[in-house]
C-alpha cells in the first residue's frame, strides 16, 4: 500500500523539461548517446546548459556518466517500443525518464525502509508517520521532480543499507545473494558523488573487515569491480584520465563558462579556520542548512547518540558506526573541497542522501524509545509545512522558503518542550534491538 501511495505521489510530482543546468546536461548525454551515438554533446539540444567541459575542442556533461549510461538505455527502449524521442516528443520522453529512471528505485527504497520499520516491530501507525514523514516533510518532495544523482544516490544508498542492516540477522545461505546486491549498490554509488560514492566505498569497507567473512566481502568487491571500472572508463574517454574529468579545472576553460579554479567543486579554498566554521554551519543549519530543511534529523542525530550509548548489540553499534564514518566523510569532503554550499539549488542538494541513514536512525529509535513519538510527529508537522513550499518551488531555487525561520523555531521549540515533558520515560539502560 505504501509503495502505490509513493508511486502515485511520484508521479504526480514527477516534470517533464530540465529545470536547471543540471539535469539539461545529464539529459545532454542521454540524447547524444543515443541519437548521435557520441560522449559529446555538440550537437544536444541542450548543449547551451553551462554544465559541461571543454575537451579536445568538444563539449561533454560534467555529471556522472554511469547513471547517463542508464538513463540512456532507458531512452533506447522507449525509442525501440513506442518510436518516441526527444525530436518528437521531448516532454513526453523528459517526463518518461524521470519516471522510469528515478520510479523503480525510490519505491524499492520506500519497500526497504518499510522492510526495516517491519522488522523492527514498528506497529502501522509507526510506519505510517515514517512513510509520511519521508515523502512529505523532507527535501525528496523537490528532488524527485527531475532527473537528480543525488536522489538517486538516496535510493540506492537505502536498498544497500537495509540489505546490509537485515543480513545482521539472516541466514548465513542468503550472504551469497546480498552480498551481490549490496555490491553492486556500492559500484553505482561509487561513481554517483566524487565525495559521497568514495567515501561510501571506505566506510562499507570498514565494516566488512570488522563484522564479515572474507568470502562476503571478496563477493561484494567482485560486485562491484564492473560499475567502478565502467566509471573510470568512461572518464578516461572524456579527459584522458580515470580521475573525474569534471575535477580538471582546465576543462572549464571555455567561453562564458560559469566555473573556475575558484569556485569549482574538488579544489581547496583558501580561507580561514573561521571562515570554514562558518560554512560548515551554514550548510547544516543554516539559511541553506540541510537539517534545517528537514527538521526530523534532529532528533536523527540526537537518537544516534542515545542508540550508540546505550546499545549492547555489537552488530548494531557497528552498523551505527559504518553509517557515522560515511556522512562524517562525505561532509568533510565538501566542507573542505567546496565552497558554495551545492550552488543554485534548494539546501545542500550533496545531502541528500543523508536522509537514508537518518531515518534508519529514527526508526531504531521509535522501536527502543516509542516514547519519543511525540517529538517525532512535532519535527514531521515542521517538515511539512516546510514542504509545503518546497513542492511548489521545486529543488533549482536561490530563494530560502518563506516563513523558515519562524516555522523551525516554533516546531524546535515545540520538540524541546515535549522532550523535556518525556524525558523521564527515555530510559536507554540495556537498549536492544527489536528484532
Amino acid at each position: 500500500m505504501l509503495m502505490i501511495l509513493s508511486g502515485c505521489w511520484f508521479l504526480i510530482l514527477a516534470r517533464d523539461y530540465a529545470g536547471s543546468w543540471n539535469d539539461a546536461s545529464r539529459l545532454a548525454m542521454v540524447e547524444s548517446l543515443v541519437d548521435y551515438r557520441s560522449l559529446a554533446i555538440d550537437h544536444s539540444r541542450w548543449v547551451s546548459t553551462g554544465d559541461k567541459l571543454f575537451v579536445d575542442g568538444h563539449f561533454y556533461s560534467d555529471k556522472p556518466p554511469v547513471i547517463a549510461l542508464g538513463l540512456a538505455s532507458i531512452y533506447q527502449l522507449i525509442q525501440t517500443l513506442t518510436g518516441i524521442s526527444f525530436h518528437e516528443n521531448e516532454s513526453l520522453v523528459c517526463w518518461l525518464l524521470v519516471v522510469l529512471g528515478m520510479g523503480p528505485p525510490f519505491l524499492w527504497a520506500i519497500w526497504s525502509i518499510d522492510t526495516i520499520g517491519e522488522s523492527l516491530g514498528l506497529r502501522i501507525a509507526d510506519r505510517l508517520l515514517i512513510w509520511f514523514s519521508l515523502n512529505f516533510g523532507t527535501v525528496l518532495v523537490a528532488y524527485s521532480q527531475f532527473l537528480n544523482q543525488h536522489f538517486l544516490f538516496f535510493c540506492f544508498l537505502t536498498i544497500l543499507l537495509e540489505r546490509v542492516f537485515s543480513a545482521m540477522w539472516e541466514p548465513k545461505e542468503k550472504y551469497f545473494k546480498d552480498s551481490i546486491l549490496i555490491g553492486t549498490c556500492a559500484g553505482i554509488l561509487y561513481g554517483c558523488d566524487q565525495a559521497a560514492g568514495p567515501s561510501l566505498v571506505v566506510a562499507l569497507g570498514i565494516y566488512g573487515v570488522l563484522t564479515q567473512s572474507w568470502r562476503r566481502n571478496l563477493t561484494i568487491i567482485i560486485s562491484a569491480l564492473p560499475w567502478l571500472l565502467l566509471h573510470h572508463i568512461v572518464n578516461y574517454q572524456i579527459g584522458g584520465s580515470f580521475a573525474p574529468a569534471n575535477s580538471n579545472p582546465d576543462y572549464l576553460k571555455w567561453p562564458g563558462s560559469a566555473f573556475h579554479v575558484g569556485n569549482m567543486t574538488g579544489v581547496i579554498p583558501d580561507r580561514s579556520v573561521g571562515v570554514l566554521i562558518g560554512y560548515g554551519f551554514e550548510m547544516l543549519i543554516g539559511k541553506k542548512g540541510f537539517i534545517g530543511h528537514n527538521p526530523t534529523l534532529y532528533l536523527a542525530v540526537v537518537g544516534w547518540v542515545l542508540l550508540r550509548k546505550a546499545s549492547q548489540n555489537p552488530p548494531l553499534n557497528r552498523f551505527l558506526e559504518m553509517i557515522a564514518i560515511w556522512t562524517g566523510m562525505t561532509f568533510v569532503a565538501y566542507l573542505l573541497f567546496s565552497n558554495n554550499a551545492s550552488g543554485a539549488c534548494l539546501s545542500v542538494r550533496w545531502f541528500v542522501p543523508f536522509l537514508a541513514p537518518g531515518y534508519i536512525v529514527l526508526m531504531l529509535l521509535l522501536a527502543n524509545l516509542p516514547a519519543v513519538r511525540p517529538v517525532l510527529i512535532i519535527l514531521t508537522v515542521t517538515g511539512f509545512l516546510l514542504g509545503l513550499s518546497m513542492v511548489l518551488r521545486g529543488p533549482w531555487t536561490q530563494r530560502m522558503l518563506p516563513g523558515y525561520w519562524i516555522i523551525q523555531g516554533i516546531g524546535l521549540a515545540a520538540a524541546c518542550v515535549t522532550w523535556y515533558k518525556i524525558s523521564a520515560s527515555l530510559s536507554t539502560r540495556n537498549l536492544r534491538v527489536v528484532h
